[in-house]
This record gives C-alpha cells, sequence and structure tokens, in this order.
C-alpha cells in the first residue's frame, strides 16, 4: 500500500505541543508545569515582541502566562530533580532519557530540548485553568523525536505515554460563541481571540485533518460547537524571490488543501464549516499574511469580520475563494479529487493519485494460496494502472453561445527532464467518456494508452460525479466582442475580458482559440505593447496629414458601435494604384486594436479562412489589404455575401450535416485596385459600402510618414482604453447621439442613400 500512497495522504512534518495528557497524567504532570511558571518569567524582548510583532496587549500576555527561556537556569533544573520524581519530569516532557545507538533509551536524563534553547514558552491549559504542557514557540515534533522514532511510530510514542498533539486553548473572555475559529498555531489563536472571536488553534492542520481529527471532533462536541471556520495563514508560494517560493508546484497549496481536507471532513462529522481567507492585498511587499501578524501591523477586528464573513463552504472553495489563482485551483483539485476518490477502508474499491505513481485503482479480491488440502483462500488489495502520471479534472467549461456545448479542463502531468511538468487541455466533455478520444489526446503528451484507456474512462467519470460539484464553470467563447452572461454585458478582445460590473472570473467569457493556429496568433496579437504616448503622436501626424488618414482611425474606433447602435455593418474601401499610402493607413487603423503585422488579411487569402477570421473579430475591424478581386473573383463573392448578410454561406460537414454558419458583424476597411461592388450586387451592398478612389499621382501620405507608420511598434493601447469608457457608456444616451447626429447629416447632404 505504501507504493501507492494518495497526494491525499501526505502531510509535512507538523510542530508539537507537548503530551496529550489523560486525568491521572494531568495528576502528575500538572504541579511540575506550575511550578515551572512560577520559576519562570518574561523578558522585556519578548514582552516587546509579542506586543509589536504580534499586536498582543500587556493584559492579554499577562493572562496566558508566557514565559522566556534563553538557556534554561541550571539552578531551576535542580530545583525540579529535587522536587519532582525522575519519571513525572520525563512523562512532563521537561527532561528526556538518553538514548543509545539504535534508540535504546538509558536511565540518565537530560533537559529537553523545547527548554533547552532560546524563545517564548507557550503554556497550555484545561478547562479548568490548569497548566497540562509547555511548548517552546517554533520548537516542532521533528525536534522532539528521539532517534530511532520515525513520524509514522505514533504507538511507540503512546506506550512511552507521550503524544505530541495538543489543541491550543487561548483563556481569553470571548463572550461570541455562535462561531469557532481554528488556526494554525497558538500565536495566531491568540491574536483572533484578542479581538473577540472565538479561537483555538491546532499545531499542524495535516495532524488535525489525519490522524488526530476524531480527537478534534471530539473536543468541538464536547463543547457544544456547531459552526466553525478554518483560518490560517495565506502566503504567495508561486513568485521566485519571495521568501516562501516553493519550486515544486506540487508543494505551494498544501496549507490551503488541508484547510479544505478539514473543513470537508468537518461538515461531514455533522458540523458546519467554512474556509476564510486572509488577503495578500494586506502585505502586498512579503506576499503572506496570517492573523497575528496583521493584528501587529494594526488590522481592525472590522476588517476581519469583512473577511470572515465572506468565508466559504468546502463545496464553494474552488469556485470563488479570493487566494484561489488559476495554478492554486488546478493543484487544488488535484489533491482534493485524490482524497474524494481515496479508499475510505479495505473492504472497498478507491484510488491512489500521487505525482510519482500516477493514478492506481485498488479493489479487494480473494486470492488462492496453497494447493490441494493446503489451499485457503485469502483477501488481498489488487492494484489496476489506471494512468503511469497523475490525470484529474481541473474545471468545467460552457458555451456562451450555445446552450448544449460543454467543456472540461483536464490536467495531467508528464516528465520533462526527470521532473513532472504540469499541462491542461480544454477538451468536450465527451472526450473524456470516449476511449478513442481519450487516446486522441495522447498526441498531445495525455498519459493513456489503449491497455489503460478503458481504467482511465471510468476514472474520470467517478471523479466527475465527486467533484464537478465543486470545480469552477467557465463560459468560453469563439468570437471577440460583445457578450452577454448571466445579464453582464461583456466585451472580450483577446485574452481580456472587459465588464462594467464585477463579476467573479467563472462568469467572464473567456477566449477559445486552441493551442496552435492563427486564430491563437491572432488573440495574442491583441495585447497592447509598446508605448501609447508615442502611438497618439504618430496618429496624430497621420491624421493631421491626410483626411482618409482621418476617415480610417474614426471607422477603427467606430467598429465596435455597430451592435450597440443596430445598424448594419459598414465597409469602407480605398482602391487605386500601389504606393499611395493606402497600407500604411490602414496599418495605423488596425494598430489601434493589434499588431497589424498579423491583424491584416492580405490578398491570399482563401473564402473559407476569411469568414472564419471574420467570425472571430466579431464586433471589431475588419482589415483586408490589397484585394485582388480580379484574380480570385470567388473572394470577391464572399465579401459580397458576408457584409450583405451578416452570415457566411452554409456548408456540409465532411461527416453529414451542416457546419455551424459563420456569423459577423463590425466595420470592414479594405484596400485595393479596383472598386469592390457593382450595381448588380444583391442585398443592397451598394448602400453600406463606401469606396473612395485614391487619384493617380497623389498619395495619401508622403514617404516618410509612411515608413514610419510600416514600422511601427506600438499598438493595442487606444482600442483597450476606448472600450473600457464605451462599457459603460449608457446606450440609450449613444444611440441618441447617434440618432441626432444621423439627421444632421442628412439634412446637409438631402441626396444621401442609405
Amino acid at each position: 500500500m505504501s507504493s501507492h500512497r494518495s497526494l491525499a495522504d501526505t502531510a509535512p512534518t507538523e510542530p508539537s505541543a507537548g503530551p496529550h495528557t489523560s486525568a491521572e497524567g494531568a495528576r502528575v504532570v500538572t504541579p511540575v508545569y506550575r511550578f515551572l511558571l512560577d520559576r519562570l518569567t518574561l523578558s522585556d524582548a519578548h514582552r516587546r515582541e509579542l506586543r509589536e510583532k504580534r499586536g498582543f496587549t500587556d493584559d492579554t500576555i499577562d493572562a496566558l502566562e508566557f514565559r522566556s527561556v534563553d538557556g534554561f537556569s541550571h539552578g531551576v533544573e535542580m530545583e525540579l530533580r529535587e522536587r519532582f520524581p525522575v519519571d513525572d519530569l520525563v512523562a512532563s516532557g521537561v527532561l528526556d532519557r538518553r538514548s543509545v545507538a539504535g534508540g535504546a533509551e538509558t536511565a540518565e536524563t537530560r533537559l529537553s530540548g523545547s527548554l533547552a534553547g532560546h524563545g517564548i514558552v507557550i503554556p497550555y491549559f484545561d478547562d479548568a485553568g490548569e497548566c497540562i504542557t509547555v511548548r517552546r514557540h517554533k520548537h516542532g515534533l521533528s525536534k522532539l523525536r528521539r532517534p530511532g522514532e520515525d513520524e509514522e511510530d505514533e504507538e511507540a510514542m503512546e506506550r512511552a505515554g507521550r503524544n505530541p498533539v495538543e489543541l491550543y486553548v487561548p483563556r481569553l473572555d470571548v463572550r461570541d460563541r455562535d462561531t469557532l475559529y481554528v488556526a494554525e498555531g497558538e500565536f495566531k489563536a491568540v491574536a483572533n481571540a484578542q479581538m473577540g472571536f472565538w479561537t483555538i488553534a491546532v499545531p499542524g492542520v495535516s495532524s488535525f485533518a489525519g490522524k488526530h481529527f476524531a480527537r478534534l471532533v471530539d473536543w468541538l462536541k464536547d463543547h457544544g460547537v456547531e459552526r466553525v471556520r478554518m483560518v490560517f495563514d495565506t502566503e504567495d508560494k508561486a513568485t521566485p524571490g519571495l521568501s516562501g517560493y516553493k519550486e515544486d508546484v506540487f508543494r505551494r497549496y498544501d496549507t490551503q488543501f488541508y484547510a479544505w481536507r478539514m473543513a470537508w471532513q468537518l461538515d461531514r462529522a455533522g458540523l458546519h464549516a467554512e474556509i476564510a481567507t486572509l488577503p495578500l492585498e494586506w502585505d502586498p511587499e512579503r506576499r503572506k499574511v496570517d492573523v497575528d501578524g496583521a493584528v501587529g501591523g494594526g488590522k481592525r477586528r472590522s476588517e476581519f469580520a469583512d473577511v470572515y464573513d465572506a468565508a466559504l463552504s468546502p463545496r464553494e472553495y474552488l469556485r470563488h475563494a479570493p487566494g484561489v489563482t488559476d495554478e492554486a485551483r488546478v493543484i487544488l483539485a488535484l489533491k482534493i479529487g485524490a482524497k474524494l476518490l481515496e479508499r475510505e477502508d479495505d473492504t472497498k474499491p478507491g484510488y491512489a493519485v500521487s505525482v510519482g505513481n500516477g493514478v492506481m485503482r485498488v479493489t479487494r479480491e480473494k486470492q488462492k494460496r496453497g494447493a490441494g488440502k493446503e489451499a485457503t483462500e485469502q483477501w488481498e488489495d489488487k492494484w489496476t494502472q489506471v494512468a503511469a502520471a497523475s490525470v484529474w479534472l481541473a474545471g468545467l467549461g460552457e458555451v456562451v453561445e450555445a446552450a448544449s456545448g460543454q467543456y472540461v479542463e483536464v490536467a495531467y502531468t508528464y516528465p520533462r527532464d526527470g521532473k513532472p511538468i504540469l499541462r491542461k487541455l480544454l477538451v468536450e466533455r465527451d472526450a473524456i467518456a470516449n476511449r478513442a478520444k481519450l487516446i486522441d489526446l495522447s498526441a498531445s503528451g495525455f498519459p493513456v494508452n489503449s491497455g489503460t484507456a478503458g481504467h482511465c474512462v471510468s476514472y474520470l467519470s467517478e471523479l466527475e460525479a465527486r467533484i464537478a460539484p465543486m470545480l469552477p464553470t467557465r463560459r468560453y467563447t469563439e468570437r471577440n466582442g460583445w457578450h452577454a452572461v448571466d445579464g453582464v454585458d461583456q466585451y472580450v478582445i483577446g485574452r481580456k475580458t472587459l465588464t462594467a460590473k464585477r463579476s467573479q472570473p467563472g462568469n467572464r467569457a473567456q477566449l477559445r482559440t486552441g493551442e496552435h493556429g492563427d486564430l491563437h496568433v491572432l488573440a495574442d496579437a491583441m495585447r497592447p505593447a509598446g508605448n501609447v504616448d508615442r502611438w497618439r503622436e504618430l496618429a496624430l501626424e497621420a491624421r493631421d496629414a491626410s483626411n482618409h488618414g482621418r476617415l480610417m482611425l474614426s471607422a477603427s474606433f467606430a467598429a465596435p458601435l455597430v451592435h450597440l447602435l443596430n445598424v448594419r455593418s459598414p465597409i469602407l474601401h480605398l482602391y487605386g494604384q500601389t504606393r499611395s499610402g493606402k497600407t500604411a493607413l490602414l496599418r495605423l487603423a488596425a494598430s489601434v486594436w493589434a499588431n497589424p503585422q498579423l491583424y491584416l488579411v492580405t490578398h491570399n487569402a482563401t473564402p473559407t479562412s476569411l469568414e472564419g477570421r471574420a467570425q472571430f473579430l466579431c464586433d471589431m475591424l475588419f482589415c483586408l489589404d490589397e484585394l485582388q478581386l480580379q484574380r480570385n473573383p470567388q473572394l470577391r463573392e464572399t465579401l459580397i455575401y458576408m457584409f450583405a448578410q451578416g452570415t457566411g454561406r452554409t456548408r456540409a460537414k465532411a461527416g453529414g450535416g451542416l457546419r455551424d454558419t459563420a456569423r459577423w458583424r463590425g466595420l470592414c476597411i479594405s484596400t485595393g485596385e479596383e472598386q469592390i461592388t457593382s450595381d448588380t450586387d444583391p442585398g443592397g451592398q451598394a448602400s453600406r459600402a463606401l469606396e473612395l478612389r485614391v487619384p493617380m499621382g497623389m498619395p495619401l501620405v508622403d514617404e516618410d510618414l509612411a515608413d514610419r507608420l510600416y514600422r511601427l511598434t506600438d499598438w493595442g493601447h487606444a482600442g483597450m482604453a476606448f472600450l473600457n469608457e464605451l462599457i459603460r457608456a449608457d446606450r440609450d444616451d449613444l444611440r441618441k447621439r447617434h440618432g441626432d447626429l444621423d439627421r444632421e447629416l442628412r439634412d446637409k447632404l438631402p441626396d444621401m442613400s442609405g
């Protein structure tokens, strides 16, 4: 079993809180601790540290009887030895018996490591106010362990009368006891209790979510607790250079996982459990926030109350927790999924998921041992490989434009130079339910083959049933432009989604382009680059130098207005001789939104690619450069149809049925050598096309400006700024202003058609 240990079972070494004392043990050790506390004092330096760093008041410090050990007094040790039997001092943890090679104890004793060092001693008190143990701050279990003992040897420690894990309950007067807070570490619990929140501390969250969980539940029920909130440290462990940085991505979120695990287990035990996340914004430099540090830094009770009121249940945590980044969500989904599917007892099947061993299924089967009359049947574990590396579900997805489109985000690991690397794939939901489609994913490194694919389908089906209610559902779209998601208007531009209202990330439409291909590159090209002031200077120069430049810039900004104003998609076409500056100005118009080198469509486009690109750039500027319509009459026909109808042509699928028809709205600027329309075009195409001929020998801009427009390296800033204002604009006001301008223009140009 140990070779298939699950991620859900792994735990960091937890600190120690001294022996767990029975009633008989308390009778023996309590006098020892009382005598010890009476002989020790708290140094001025430690008192100052508790006040300034932890935010404790003198009343709190005195009530909890903190003490200092800075090289334990030999005189105090001698007094203890004279006053109490050695066995009592060993039972209390004040003395340790020396060990020889192999771990065997001798009769010789020495001062325990917890008291022999330097630091603040924390007394633990029971409900009657009696001291039941002491622990030096930051002195953990690994430092108390004796030679020959390992992390799993709990029984040996109990036989020796030592259980190094205990709950810490601050003796402070807290009257509001509707909710109990659980912190990791004594000073966190003290700071929280000092603010009036009823709090206990577990010395190690992994221990009380695991092997000592039953003790925690017993304590909670004995004290009438019904509602529990986890509040543990928040720390950025993903940013290199920070003190808490962990290179191993799979170890960065252990605290969050154990907080979730404890809350989930408490829920199953009949309590109402939630998880509170302290905001990293409270310490933007260190990117580490804990309760006592925040109190010491001046945070008020009301600020904590706001955070605690936003606490989430285990089912909500992955969907809404503010501290759960995209990377954290994926790693936590791995650990949570492993916990949900782990074997609950030896009689039931289950899964073991680990980064090192992949996914294994375990069942209990009868096996024959021996032969003939000597044969016996024994129940034994049978392990079956599901995947050679970790595989799990990290998220769900829906298509914004259709009610039926469903996606799942599948995460997995693959080896690179001997290290597991994290990867994700967004696939249609039926891909994980179909053996053949799952095998197809192996081309992307997915760790499955023909022999394991069937087992993997079953595993993913069971995992989906358990974890799907906890996973966030992202909204995906295959086009840019305007969307309405859950009643919130949004504008998608490349990798960014703009909205006037605050919304959860999962409620924002995200562009889905796949991992490769032209549209993936085009979406990346919409990221702003360069310097906005430098772009503005060049744009102003081109605007002032050419009326055509002014018109093309205006048309570029007008593209997102087409939908808001409910007007037909127009086209602006400049035609005439080559080397007249048309393309240079078109590149400037494209730079409002993206890298013009990648944004423009050139003369070698096919009708099908043109339709797909137009749909992708819905509600955006569509740029066509140097159209060769005489050489490609089919391209002209596609353009005429697309702009007249707002859709592409209906086409059949290779396997039968019809493809989804490409739909488009927006504004197109094109250039070429001849007109784009004719008198025979259908659908009133001429009424929505503004065609301007560039006269022979009259370039639109001079050669120097044209050259600088060709070489511009600044783009995307102006369009993003415009959209940020447009998304918040009053649409009724926009339509009114448009109507007023339209009437004014018609009055000035009574013969204007369309």
